[in-house]
């Protein structure tokens, strides 16, 4: 299941909203990871 975190780039940018992305990201597809196996090996 793709998941797509959409935020403008240059003058309008946040860098909270890019420090979160870099947190969130390998968190968020280990767990996405997890639940795809746990459904498959059913």
């Amino acid at each position: 299941m793709p998941a797509h975190l959409i935020c403008p780039q240059g003058r309008l940018s946040v860098p909270k909203v890019r420090t979160f992305a870099d947190f969130a990201v390998p968190r968020l597809k280990k767990l996405f990871a997890q639940l795809k196996n746990s459904i498959t090996a059913r």
